[in-house]
């Protein structure tokens, strides 16, 4: 539950961020592509759509994602994504709590993008 309600927030955070800060707009508006992070077994995850320059957010897993962040378990996830850390998500990486699944481009982009996000 944790977790469903960290990504909740996330959508917000990237919906204002995008409303209130120009720079941070034009950035997100240069590639186009969705995103689900979800655990292992499907029972938790939540796509967002990144598509010209906005971004759309729903519970549940898309048919279609570009990349995938796979976790182990809620738990693992809420840990390492709560912290706002790169380094937590490193090692969840290196432990293979955590896999990338698809085009791991995006996932560099999307780290990015959380960067910039998280620096205002």
């Amino acid at each position: 539950m944790r977790l469903m309600i960290l990504l909740y927030v996330l959508k917000w955070k990237l919906k204002h961020a995008i409303k209130k800060r120009p720079a941070f707009r034009r950035m997100v508006r240069k590639r186009d592509y969705t995103l689900v992070i979800r655990t292992a077994d499907g029972k938790h995850g939540r796509f967002f759509t990144f598509s010209g320059g906005d971004v759309f957010s729903r519970n549940g897993l898309h048919p279609k994602p570009d990349v995938e962040l796979v976790w182990m378990d809620s738990v693992t996830a809420f840990r390492a994504m709560a912290t706002g850390n790169d380094k937590a998500v490193v090692q969840a990486l290196g432990k293979s709590q955590l896999k990338i699944e698809g085009n791991l481009d995006h996932f560099f982009w999307f780290g990015e993008v959380m960067k910039e996000m998280m620096a205002a």
